[in-house]
């Protein structure tokens, strides 16, 4: 879980000698923004670092901070801080560690258990903000393997009523979260009608299905004219046949639960008519037979499945 170690003399440099190291963390962005949670973690920090420098047991301390991220799936792989921390550990060069509670190092039970057999092996001091664990003793591992599992088990808890809330708010029409289907904007996190861009959905579907417009058509008028696809750029064909294709735009979409396999259907301000929708799906499907039955050729070229020729149709 963690890396291969750097050269022990280059690691020494980014250690503070006989410091405690205050390692802080917040689960999102949003919080690395606003930066209060953070701060609080470091005058905590700092206010154990004095208690500790008056019985002389650190000199010094250094601030780590991991910034946003989260630790409830965490391998290590996005704790690039906590990775290089866990270093100095298994070099012997970090003795002693503070953290403003157990879930800033992790609330995932395997993690967890990596990171305290380190802290074990190495003979590490954990401070938390109001308590002292060397894991060598007994009762301090008991203890710290007793709220690891609690910690864990909150953790769970409140991913599960975040889950359920989520569901009760797509029920209610607000979107799922992510990119929105071009022609939409959110707006009172529920989806509504862009009056922009819902105009360009209506001409793609009046070209390809009232002109009989081939997609490569298509995708060229929409790029000459700067109309940039969701997350930006040019479009591909691809995006194009989804436009051309997504129950989004005849007023629903259906939501799939992960977890319980359950599958909700969202209702949104339709865009298009279901007829010209019908048309468009018919068309499309027409090609993709078309595609199939002249799938057969026993040469590959770099650019098959690539251009279209203009009755619409994929150049084989």
């Amino acid at each position: 879980m963690v890396g291969s170690l750097e050269p022990k003399s280059q690691v020494n440099q980014e250690f503070k000698n006989n410091s405690l190291h205050i390692y802080c963390r917040v689960s999102s962005q949003v919080q690395v923004e606003e930066g209060n949670s953070i701060v609080v973690q470091e005058k905590t920090g700092i206010r154990k670092f004095k208690e500790l420098e008056k019985t002389g047991e650190v000199k010094d301390y250094q601030i780590w901070n991991e910034g946003g991220q989260s630790s409830d799936k965490d391998t290590l792989d996005n704790r690039p801080v906590l990775e290089k921390l866990l270093m100095g550990v298994e070099l012997g060069i970090v003795n002693h560690i503070f953290v403003f509670d157990i879930d800033r190092l992790s609330r995932n039970r395997i993690t967890f258990t990596f990171i305290r057999s380190k802290l074990i092996e190495n003979d590490v001091n954990l401070y938390l903000k109001d308590q002292k664990y060397n894991l060598n003793r007994e009762e301090d591992n008991l203890v710290m393997g007793i709220v690891s599992e609690v910690v864990t088990f909150e953790n769970k808890k409140r991913g599960e009523k975040s889950r359920i809330g989520k569901l009760h708010r797509i029920r209610d029409g607000h979107w799922k979260g992510g990119q929105i289907s071009f022609g939409y904007r959110v707006e009172d996190k529920k989806p509504v009608i862009d009056e922009f861009e819902s105009g360009w959905v209506k001409r793609c579907y009046k070209w390809f299905v009232e002109e009989n417009k081939p997609t490569i058509w298509i995708k060229e008028q929409l790029d000459i004219n700067g109309i940039e696809t969701r997350r930006g750029g040019l479009w591909n064909l691809g995006s194009i046949r989804n436009m051309l294709s997504s129950t989004f735009y005849i007023g629903y979409y259906d939501f799939t639960d992960k977890k319980s396999g359950q599958t909700i259907r969202v209702k949104v301000p339709p865009l298009i008519d279901k007829d010209l929708w019908k048309k468009s799906v018919g068309i499309l499907k027409k090609t993709s037979r078309k595609n199939q039955r002249n799938g057969n050729n026993i040469h590959e070229y770099l650019l098959r499945g690539l251009l279209e020729c203009e009755c619409g149709n994929l150049i084989k």
